[in-house]
């Protein structure tokens, strides 16, 4: 069964449509990137496949069922986001942000407290337990609300439908911590959790998801394999520059560089 589909989906919030017959699926353990110019409708689609946002046409199906048939619970159990920002000017620390988490699941805590400690480690956040959050710098905020809505979704016995829904989530990171997050996603897509990213490095992309979708102006421009996507053509005509596509010297996956 496809973990997630999503038919001829269009979105238009404020009157103007921001997207248009967005069509594809997801199973267990797929990872999907969204890729496409500034203002393509990519953080819209996002927010549309959490439910934050009404479709104007088609439909979004979460594990058979229509998503807006979800009971709120159910679905909090079910999907996670992380949007590009997550603001909080409240003094809590960082433990208990995290812990926010597991605010839609009755594991106990027991459970609960083996969870945060599993999710500081994969997102480098316990020697920053007790720290409060609003004095964090950036990059540390963002490994944060990532350790938390990994939260929400890390015990596969949580919910049988897991989907993780990311908005640049290695933004504002350097290169160890944006490799331990994606390293994270990974885990948790080997599990069954169905993961869609919204990412700007191409070839962090070419790396880690199975497929790539870009947008262009809210419509579906390409889907496919990195290989299949990643050609000049594709960012002559979307991206209206010139590159040089190579392959990747230890795994083979296409390597986008400036022309």
């Amino acid at each position: 069964m496809e973990l997630l589909t999503v038919a001829h989906a269009g979105a238009a919030p404020w009157g103007t449509p921001l997207l248009a017959d967005i069509h594809f699926s997801l199973h267990a353990g797929d990872t999907l990137a969204i890729l496409g110019p500034n203002g393509a409708g990519k953080s819209t689609l996002l927010h549309t496949l959490a439910g934050g946002i009404d479709l104007s046409q088609g439909t979004i199906a979460l594990g058979g069922r229509s998503l807006s048939q979800w009971p709120r619970l159910q679905r909090a159990r079910a999907l996670a986001l992380l949007p590009q920002q997550s603001p909080l000017s409240f003094p809590f620390s960082v433990e208990e942000v995290i812990q926010l988490g597991r605010t839609p699941h009755a594991s106990g805590a027991s459970e609960d407290r083996q969870i945060l400690e599993d999710v500081m480690a994969a997102t480098d956040t316990a020697r920053l337990r007790q720290r409060l959050y609003t004095r964090l710098s950036g990059g540390e905020r963002q490994r944060v609300q990532l350790a938390r809505v990994l939260a929400q979704l890390w015990r596969a016995a949580d919910s049988e439908v897991r989907l993780l829904l990311l908005d640049e989530p290695t933004g504002g990171l350097d290169l160890e911590h944006q490799r331990l997050i994606m390293d994270s996603v990974d885990r948790l897509a080997r599990g069954g959790c169905a993961v869609v990213m919204v990412l700007h490095d191409f070839n962090l992309a070419a790396n880690r998801a199975s497929r790539l979708l870009v947008l262009d102006e809210g419509r579906q421009a390409r889907l496919g394999t990195p290989a299949e996507v990643l050609t000049k053509t594709m960012f002559h005509d979307i991206f209206r520059v010139q590159v040089e596509i190579t392959s990747h010297p230890q795994n083979g996956t296409p390597l986008v560089l400036p022309s």
